[in-house]
Parts: C-alpha cells; sequence; structure tokens
C-alpha cells in the first residue's frame, strides 16, 4: 500500500477519527500519531495529518481515509 501518515494526539481527540486510522492500520498504513505537531490553530478547526512532510487537512472525519490514500503515498506511487 505505501500509506503513511502522522496525526496529532490532539486532533485525534478532538475530531474523533480513531475508527477510520484503524481502518487503514488494518488495510497496511503505517499511522504514527504524535503528542504535539505545532499546527494548533488549525488542528482546533478540522480533522488533519502530515504525510511527507506537509499538512493536509479534511472537512470530515470520513475523508481520512480518502485523503491519506490520496495524500499518504510516495510522490512516486501515486496514481
Amino acid at each position: 500500500m505505501g500509506v503513511q501518515i502522522t496525526c496529532c494526539i490532539n486532533n485525534l481527540s478532538q475530531h474523533q477519527y480513531g475508527e477510520q486510522l484503524n481502518r487503514l492500520a488494518a488495510e497496511g498504513a503505517k499511522i504514527q500519531v504524535e503528542r504535539c505537531l505545532s499546527q494548533c490553530v488549525g488542528c482546533r478547526r478540522q480533522p488533519s495529518f502530515m504525510a511527507h512532510g506537509k499538512w493536509f487537512w479534511v472537512d470530515s472525519c470520513e475523508e481520512i481515509v480518502e485523503a491519506a490514500y490520496t495524500y499518504g503515498r510516495k510522490p512516486a506511487e501515486r496514481s
């Protein structure tokens, strides 16, 4: 799969997308949860994650899976 994302524990706790992260992990994604990723303003507003040094925000928790597949792969692996 090649999907690898990093999430802030505070963002995960506030927006409650653990179910989506569990689904990604079950499908083979590498999920890393960090204490704080210093993006507090955006972090409070909406679900977000970091992939390959870039931040990605989504409008809803349900969009985390699709966004992770889109942006969580290395650029050479994206279709």
